[in-house]
């Protein structure tokens, strides 16, 4: 499966809104210039993205897609 047919399932499946809420918090809380990757907590990244996509497949599915964006990107 591709990186855009993966997006598309996700959208599909979450909707606009939600997919676009979960991606810039898991974008943000990640990938964020201003973070030190000391000051990561995942386990609150977790909760928070967990009140937004509740399928635990899903929120890793999206964990996956935006690492994979992040390492294509230039």
């Amino acid at each position: 499966m591709t990186l855009t047919a993966s997006v598309r399932e996700l959208q599909k499946k979450l909707g606009d809104e939600c997919l676009n809420e979960a991606y810039n918090h898991l974008k943000t809380a990640l990938y964020d210039d201003r973070r030190l990757r000391a000051d990561i907590n995942q386990d609150g990244i977790q909760r928070d993205l967990a009140e937004i996509v509740d399928d635990a497949d899903d929120r890793f599915r999206l964990e996956q897609l935006l690492f994979w964006e992040m390492q294509i990107s230039p």
